[in-house]
């Protein structure tokens, strides 16, 4: 009696012919592509089936075998508690290679990210051999990007590194639960759990790091927050007053969700003005709009509750004392230094400098390191 292999993943999966996924609506996604297949490990990949002789001529004969010998391949292994069933040894994604099945923890996508590939989710390491092209976005447990990321979306279980900077657009996003490593950034929203470091400037973005910073060149336009030490060697903000902060001492994360509150709250209080403006119309539109108004505002008061509970979070875990920014070239007029609720608004060019909290304020003195 012959044995039949049936496969839990499809064993003729091409990732260079890959076909758009159709949305619940019928229209086509051509954003999502399926670039991989991905397995954890201890899921089932194939199992063997006992067939009769007249259904076997029925079943892809390239799977039929006289024993029940496994195609085994690296990463792979047979199921203890069943030795029918072979099973994923990693996390990672499933394939063939010369007849074996076998799972590689490392995808190398050797292109750009694009409409060619789609967005990519891996549950292991990945390299982006190419670029990031705008609108898409890669996902994985550790991510290097060998090419730029033009206005798309990286995110990592633990770190990011990006060898060829991010020209974000506004839309670039960098988002890592360790550390983000890049060559330089412009216009971008940079988040690590950790530590950021820029190998060159920082431009117009807004970056969340953890604990740490450290910008080699110009940090200058848009707003850093830091929870314990930053330093920026290039230079700190640039002539004409261009806006640029630094805040330190507060956790970066629990700051960015406070600020997501802050523009859904802006967004209600708009609604309910032009509710309340309806309301004052008359009374067919006061019964129609009323609701609105009752809702909204019960909106707020949600918002507003949960905005105080991430600010008794970020309170308790401030660390004002032990935090320092250390500019080693100039720090320009405009540049606005936060510590905690201590700011400090230079008012003149200043080089060699730190910034420190003392007895409520900000001290700064000389040498910066």
């Amino acid at each position: 009696m012959p044995y039949y292999l049936k496969h839990r993943f499809d064993p003729d999966f091409n990732h260079l012919k890959r076909k758009p996924s159709e949305r619940e609506d019928g229209r086509l996604d051509h954003y999502n592509l399926n670039y991989v297949q991905n397995v954890l490990k201890g899921d089932v990949l194939a199992e063997w089936q006992e067939v009769t002789e007249h259904d076997a001529a029925e079943l892809d004969q390239r799977f039929l075998y006289p024993k029940k010998v496994f195609p085994k391949g690296a990463r792979v292994e047979v199921n203890p508690e069943n030795p029918d069933q072979l099973l994923a040894a990693d996390d990672g994604y499933v394939f063939y290679d010369a007849g074996h099945i076998r799972v590689k923890k490392l995808l190398n996508v050797r292109q750009d990210v694009d409409f060619s590939t789609g967005n990519i989710s891996f549950v292991n390491n990945m390299v982006v051999h190419g670029a990031v092209s705008t609108g898409f976005r890669v996902q994985a447990k550790n991510v290097l990007v060998r090419g730029t990321v033009d206005a798309g979306t990286v995110t990592a279980l633990e770190s990011i590194v990006c060898e060829g900077g991010v020209k974000g657009g506004d839309k670039g996003v960098l988002d890592a639960g360790k550390t983000v490593k890049l060559n330089w950034c412009e216009k971008a929203l940079i988040h690590a759990g950790l530590n950021v470091l820029v190998e060159n400037h920082c431009l117009h973005s807004r970056v969340y790091a953890g604990r740490r910073l450290h910008v080699r060149g110009r940090f200058m336009g848009g707003v850093a927050f830091c929870h314990d030490h930053a330093c920026v060697e290039g230079g700190l903000g640039g002539p004409g007053e261009v806006e640029t902060e630094i805040a330190l001492g507060y956790n970066p994360r629990l700051l960015y969700k406070d600020r997501l509150i802050i523009y859904s709250l802006r967004a209600l209080r708009a609604r309910l003005q032009q509710c309340e403006m309806q309301v004052a119309k008359g009374k067919d539109l006061a019964e129609e709009f009323a609701p609105q108004v009752e809702d909204t505002l019960q909106r707020i008061a949600t918002f507003e509750a949960a905005r105080q509970r991430i600010w008794e979070r970020i309170q308790a875990s401030e660390r004002l004392e032990s935090c320092r920014l250390a500019v080693p070239g100039r720090a320009y007029p405009g540049v606005e230094v936060s510590i905690g609720p201590a700011f400090l608004i230079l008012d003149q060019e200043v080089e060699n400098v730190h910034f420190r909290y003392e007895d409520g304020e900000i001290a700064m003195g000389s040498p910066a390191i």
